[in-house]
């Protein structure tokens, strides 16, 4: 028994809206490869206690349909200068005489 031509053309055209529809809605991601080397992008995180020039480091997970690149590159700038200008503060704190500054809440003093 033989579908007709536009049941099956029916068919066809569901599945790729279904498809568009969960790319669109972000659910469907696919890894995307790093322009710059071939190799598929991975994530490079902040260690559990970073510094500022830690920040350099950072490499976020390509996904379809992704972050604003400007909007993350200005906001992981912001987030370095405040943690350099909090290092800097500990540093003249631990110079002047305050000790060493703990900056770990397991280890408060």
């Amino acid at each position: 028994m033989m579908l007709p031509v536009w049941l099956t053309l029916l068919a066809a055209v569901a599945v790729v809206v279904a498809v568009l529809v969960a790319v669109l809605a972000g659910r469907f991601t696919a890894p995307l490869q790093d322009p710059r080397d071939g190799a598929p992008a991975a994530p490079v995180l902040l260690p559990d206690e970073p510094t500022a020039d830690d920040v350099d480091h950072v490499r976020f997970a390509h996904s379809v349909p992704g972050y604003h690149r400007g909007q993350v590159d200005a906001t992981v700038a912001r987030l370095q200068e405040a943690l350099r200008r909090s290092e800097e503060r500990i540093a003249v704190l631990e110079a002047d005489g305050a000790g060493p500054v703990s900056t770990s809440e397991e280890n408060p003093g």
